[in-house]
């Protein structure tokens, strides 16, 4: 007696080539992404608040995470704990002595071994340069 029960199918056994088994295939056609960058970590130690707030708004369009503190930090300590990767210190508010802000110091590096000095602490540019710097590892001393 003769087998009736074949059927004329797909042809499964295609499925089980060592070309198809491989995943190799998959990942030639990935391009590998860099893994993202963690925001640097900015904090604002900056005792005039309108100033203060200029800067956070500044800093945080260029995507860091930023900070705010009314009392004076110790930069060391910040950085050295790992609070935050850029200590941004001092600007006494307009109405003390010349009526000027004072300039700001920013710290960065190992237990705040990088420190500048910006003279005009309004220059937004100059310090959203020395933190996109810090984060390339390209810190100017100043």
């Amino acid at each position: 007696m003769e087998n009736t029960n074949t059927c004329n199918g797909p042809d499964w056994s295609l499925l089980a080539t060592p070309e198809r088994r491989s995943s190799d295939w998959l990942i030639d056609d990935m391009t590998p992404q860099p893994a993202p960058q963690r925001p640097t970590r900015v904090l604002l130690s900056v005792l005039d608040p309108g100033l203060r707030r200029l800067l956070a708004i500044g800093l945080r369009l260029d995507g860091h995470e930023v900070y705010e503190s009314e009392d004076p930090v110790r930069p060391d300590e910040c950085i050295g704990h790992g609070l935050a990767d850029v200590v941004v210190c001092g600007a006494m508010p307009a109405d003390t002595r010349t009526g000027k802000p004072e300039e700001l110091i920013v710290f960065s590096g190992t237990c705040a071994t990088h420190r500048t000095l910006i003279r005009d602490p309004q220059d937004l540019n100059r310090l959203r340069c020395l933190v996109r710097e810090h984060r390339e590892g390209a810190w100017e001393v100043a």
